[in-house]
């Protein structure tokens, strides 16, 4: 917990994890990369300023009557983040992943059985790149019945 008068720099070559929970009250926090697995961050009156990108997963992000400055864009893939009487700039892509949504992908492979598509790979980096998501077609006879990201 951060917090009033506090002033935090937390410089690291790699993203500051977090998967409890951070409290930052009426403080002021400088951070180079945040990552927040299945966990939350609180930010109530505060200045931060995060360089390197923010990358939610799974947990969320608070922010009440506070400035936040992102440098290197947020990332949140099934987590979320609520801003209220606050300011929030971002520099950088802003990427919120729900649903279906398929990450960031340049290269796309299809498979057929017969006529009918059972698999969809998207992959970053062509086509011997990384996979980033699948898709798994179901059909019952001729009809399409549903579909299963992985």
């Amino acid at each position: 917990m951060i917090n009033q008068g506090w002033k935090v720099q937390i410089t690291n070559s790699t993203a500051m994890p977090v998967s409890g929970v951070m409290t930052i009250t009426g403080g002021t926090i400088v951070v180079t990369g945040v990552q927040i697995t299945g966990g939350s961050v609180s930010v109530t009156g505060s200045t931060v300023g995060v360089t390197g990108g923010v990358s939610v997963t799974g947990g969320t992000i608070a922010v009440t009557g506070s400035t936040v400055g992102v440098t290197g864009g947020v990332s949140i893939t099934g987590g979320a983040m609520s801003v209220t009487g606050s300011t929030v700039s971002i520099t950088g892509n802003v990427d919120v992943l729900q649903g279906l949504a398929i990450p960031q992908h340049d290269y796309i492979s299809l498979t057929y059985s017969g006529s009918s598509l059972t698999g969809v790979v998207y992959k970053d980096g062509g086509a011997g790149g990384s996979t980033v998501a699948n898709l798994a077609l179901t059909y019952s006879g001729s009809n399409l019945t549903s579909v299963t990201k992985s």
